[in-house]
């Protein structure tokens, strides 16, 4: 495959745009984004866009690129996945990034980097559950905080503790895993999604060690953190890997040229694994439980207000041969 030709060390893109990671350009990704995790489950939501009858999810290799009069569909080479269409005739994408922070971090800066005017961004997930949510429900995550490994207590020798001893140095910031201050979602989105179980997201730098899964094979002095987690914060109601990333980064974008928010974000998530009870979901749910939270995401999406004067996407059609985008403007960011 031959190499693209890039600019710019300190943030890349190829001689006709694209980002270096996502893969996309000014004028293939709307204002109003899905996140997802499974490229998948983007292709699942692109069937409920205008013209996606024709798609058929149950084949989703087929559309990783992909090409209608009504849906664009494209696949970078770091398995980035960009759906855009119409729901109910207005511009939105689906974005599938695989998992964790990182991928939160090269998606929402490589969008906003190509992306005119205000972002309305909403992660559709899956998470587990340590509060009253049980297998099979849905959770909209009010505010979200981290939680990730202190890489330092381990290569200083820590090893596991007793109870009290890991409460005292975690209250303290020593403790074999770190947690953040809690930042809060956007609220108009989160009210409009919120129907269900609500509550406080813990986002975990793994699927294993900060989300205090116990593996024999490592050192993870982590037997009483879901304790701990449940005792100290008591409206928390989910473990997943992607929420907090996407809700500091909606708080640390600078405002747009006009003084308003840059990006505004939520996040719900579809509860598979009761971490109290041990139990996991139905499989037979997944799939009623995928379309209609798709629908309800994308009907918040399209119902809260966005200016839409400086939009990138209004009226153009969609794909890449067409002249859908206006110079990337990168001053405003800095």
């Amino acid at each position: 495959m031959g190499k693209a030709k890039l600019s710019n060390a300190n943030f890349p893109v190829d001689d006709q745009g694209h980002t270096y990671h996502v893969g996309v350009k000014p004028g293939e990704v709307a204002n109003r984004i899905i996140t997802v995790g499974d490229p998948a489950r983007a292709i699942l939501i692109a069937t409920y866009l205008d013209g996606g009858e024709s798609i058929d999810a149950n084949n989703h290799k087929k559309y990783l690129n992909y090409q209608s009069p009504h849906i664009f569909i494209k696949t970078s080479g770091r398995l980035f996945t960009t759906v855009t269409g119409r729901y109910k005739g207005v511009p939105v994408s689906i974005i599938a990034i695989g998992m964790g922070v990182p991928m939160v971090d090269f998606m929402v800066r490589e969008v906003r980097a190509i992306v005119h005017g205000p972002i309305h961004l909403i992660r559709f997930g899956s998470c587990g559950s340590l509060g009253k949510a049980r297998a099979g429900d849905m959770i909209v995550a009010t505010d979200s905080m981290g939680c990730n490994r202190n890489y330092n207590y381990f290569h200083a020798g820590g090893d596991d503790l007793d109870p009290e001893r890991f409460a005292k140095l975690m209250d303290e910031g020593n403790g074999p895993y770190s947690l953040t201050t809690t930042v809060p979602a956007d609220e108009e989105l989160t009210n409009q999604l919120a129907d269900t179980v609500t509550g406080l997201d813990i986002t975990a730098d793994s699927f294993y060690s900060s989300q205090a899964r116990q593996d024999p094979a490592f050192n993870d002095a982590n037997a009483h953190l879901f304790t701990y987690l449940r005792g100290k914060y008591p409206t928390a109601e989910c473990l997943q890997m992607e929420t907090f990333g996407l809700y500091h980064l909606a708080q640390s974008a600078r405002p747009l040229p006009t003084g308003e928010k840059s990006i505004r974000t939520a996040a719900c998530a579809m509860v598979f694994a009761h971490r109290i009870t041990n139990t996991w979901i139905d499989p037979a749910v997944v799939d009623k439980m995928q379309e209609s939270c798709s629908r309800a995401i994308l009907d918040t999406l399209i119902n809260v207000p966005m200016d839409e004067s400086s939009c990138t996407l209004r009226k153009a059609p969609f794909g890449p041969t067409n002249n859908l985008g206006r110079k990337s403007n990168r001053s405003w960011r800095a």
